[in-house]
């Protein structure tokens, strides 16, 4: 059993509109696949469905070969976690106990934590470097230090598949790699399976396996780096012009921005 995540031929939507159309793919256990493509194209949408916040309209999606319509809420999320784009801390909770709300899906009714929780939570803690912040108000927290007590949180979850919306917006560079090498070496020590969404294509291609590359609610290319992001790809999808190179360190794929004004200066299409 390889897959730890397949999603055949699903269609869904809001209010009788039809966001996604007739997705299949499947996911790899251990692997990180990153999900792109430009604003409106179905990715929000499609984590909703694997977390069952959202039901398909046509379709099935299958965790470790159940249909996760058949899988009991408690269960499905002691093995699947989401970490969403915003989340709202409406109470200023430190930090220790909000990343200890994480362990709730293990706990039944009424039942406090046991000295293993415990553990998991400093584990986590100690994985994303924020033991030192856990007297902390969550709220006085700096942008990269509160996206390191969410991802501490969804891991004290001990998930299997963790999936992640945009988890480094709003970062600076220096916390986007932070966090982006914090969840490579999860996937790589802990074989964590990890589905991402990103915007920054040259990250995609740094720290995902493979790629999906979405538009208009469907999968335009499906592939590792080198296959999805190519110039051609990338014009079709974002309607814009970019010269796609090599990293000479990494020797990934590295999309250049081309603005309309240059384009054309030093050859043009004839320099990719």
């Amino acid at each position: 059993m390889n897959n730890i995540l397949e999603v055949q031929k699903v269609t869904t939507g809001y209010n009788g509109i039809e966001v996604l159309r007739d997705i299949s793919f499947q996911v790899k256990r251990g692997e990180i696949l990153g999900i792109i493509g430009p604003n409106g194209a179905g990715k929000t949408t499609l984590f909703k469905i694997i977390a069952r916040s959202l039901l398909p309209w046509r379709g099935s999606i299958y965790y470790n070969d159940n249909n996760i319509l058949r899988i009991s809420v408690k269960n499905l999320f002691q093995e699947i976690t989401i970490l969403p784009q915003i989340i709202e801390t409406p109470f200023s909770f430190n930090v220790f106990d909000f990343v200890s709300m994480g362990r709730y899906p293990h706990l039944k009714r009424m039942e406090e934590l046991k000295k293993l929780d415990f553990e998991i939570i400093e584990h986590s803690m100690s994985l994303t470097d924020i033991l030192r912040l856990k007297d902390r108000p969550i709220n006085h927290l700096s942008g990269g230090e509160r996206q390191r007590v969410f991802l501490a949180q969804a891991l004290t979850q001990t998930p299997k598949l963790l999936l992640l919306d945009e988890p480094i917006t709003h970062l600076d560079i220096g916390h986007q790699v932070g966090i982006l090498d914090i969840i490579k070496r999860l996937n790589k020590e802990h074989t964590l399976t990890v589905i991402m969404i990103l915007h920054d294509l040259n990250l995609a291609a740094e720290y995902c396996d493979r790629l999906i590359l979405m538009d208009r609610g469907g999968i335009y290319k499906m592939g590792i780096p080198d296959e999805v992001l190519t110039y051609q790809n990338i014009e079709d999808v974002y309607k814009t012009i970019v010269v796609v190179k090599e990293n000479p360190m990494s020797g990934k794929p590295y999309v250049v921005l081309i603005s309309q004004s240059n384009y054309g200066r030093k050859g043009g299409e004839n320099s990719r």
